[in-house]
């Protein structure tokens, strides 16, 4: 049970004691607070640091499926463009076939 002006982690759940060191993330809009989130110091780091590394993932696996996609039109054009089997073979040298 929390009691009264307890400090609780949003990251390992756990109290904050009064005289340790912490970081409280607050959402605002004007004087009226909307919403106050505190974490333990290491804690804060754990979960920026997790959440960094998540997001420069997620960053790098789209850009890997829009480079996939575009490659794979690419490929797909190129064979199109360059052995349509519809067409007739050129004659390179000018003879007749």
């Amino acid at each position: 049970m929390v009691k009264r002006g307890e400090k609780i982690c949003c990251f390992c759940h756990k109290s904050i004691p009064n005289n340790s060191k912490f970081v409280l993330l607050g959402t605002y809009q004007g004087k009226k607070v909307l919403d106050e989130s505190y974490f333990h110091w290491q804690c804060f780091l754990d979960w920026h640091n997790e959440r960094t590394k998540q997001k420069a993932k997620n960053i790098v696996n789209n850009m890997k499926n829009k480079a996939i996609d575009m490659f794979q039109k690419a490929k797909k054009g190129m064979v199109e463009e360059n052995f349509n089997v519809k067409e007739e073979i050129p004659d390179l040298f000018g003879n007749e076939i």
